[in-house]
């Protein structure tokens, strides 16, 4: 009964058990987390600004995630997340058709299904870290250009259906045979006709249904950025010694030249 006892007030004081609202957002707490679970109840706020850290009964929490369903029409207008946002939820952001600024941090990890599904946005870049686009996450938008980051390798069904102004998508990276799923772009009236890829998989002929017909994948030369070299260690003093080689070598030269009469 004790046991039962303490593991009950362990819970209740648990940071998971906290909840508040700070500049009119409402944040719970896991951990040294917080999770952004939609706009404060007293606030009308359209321009949401979503911090790297709050602060909270003196303590300092990282944010990392957007909750399922946080925004689920709340008629925002912008949305500003920082790069300590990993997971942004479900339907977060759904039924927001005043919607025409979100960035998506280099961060992000899961953009889950309908996670910006029927918004006013009209262009969107999918961060390199990315790998799974969830089902309809984009469907039925304003979206006029869309460019997938290098990592994507899943699009989920109808993942960008029914953007009628679509007209220009990129892949910084691998252009996949499974993105011609005609369910992923479907409904797009034909207007996209135009799609580049840095590369491509094993298909020679690859091609994207536009919602109308099959339009051609270009892949086209990309200035990638290379990947940083590694740090050697003991490389700086490798190069200190080589500079002070180069000193007594140029002494040595300097000292067996003939004096000038």
């Amino acid at each position: 009964m004790k046991n039962v006892i303490a593991i009950i007030f362990l819970l209740l004081l648990s940071p998971s058990a906290f909840s508040t609202d700070i500049n009119g957002v409402s944040y719970e707490f896991s951990g040294a987390e917080a999770i952004v679970m939609g706009r404060a109840p007293d606030s009308l706020e359209e321009n949401i600004i979503i911090p790297r850290t709050v602060e909270f009964d003196g303590a300092s929490y990282v944010v990392t995630e957007i909750a399922a369903e946080a925004f689920f029409l709340a008629d925002i207008v912008s949305v500003s997340m920082p790069t300590t946002i990993a997971t942004i939820g479900a339907s977060a952001f759904e039924f927001n058709f005043r919607l025409v600024s979100a960035n998506l941090p280099q961060s992000v990890t899961l953009l889950a299904a309908r996670a910006f599904y029927a918004t006013g946005l009209t262009s969107v870049t999918i961060p390199d870290n990315l790998e799974t686009i969830g089902a309809e996450a984009f469907a039925v938008s304003e979206l006029e250009s869309v460019t997938i980051g290098r990592r994507v390798n899943v699009i989920g069904d109808m993942g960008f259906y029914g953007n009628l102004g679509l007209k220009s998508l990129h892949f910084t990276g691998e252009y996949h045979a499974s993105f011609a799923n005609d369910r992923i772009f479907k409904a797009n009236s034909g207007n996209l006709t135009n799609i580049t890829a840095c590369r491509s998989d094993s298909w020679a002929d690859i091609a994207l249904w536009n919602g109308v017909a099959y339009v051609p994948v270009t892949t086209i030369s990309c200035n990638l950025s290379p990947s940083p070299i590694p740090a050697m260690p003991g490389y700086g003093l490798l190069s200190l010694v080589g500079l002070l080689l180069l000193v007594v070598y140029r002494r040595i030269i300097k000292s067996a030249e003939p004096n000038p009469l």
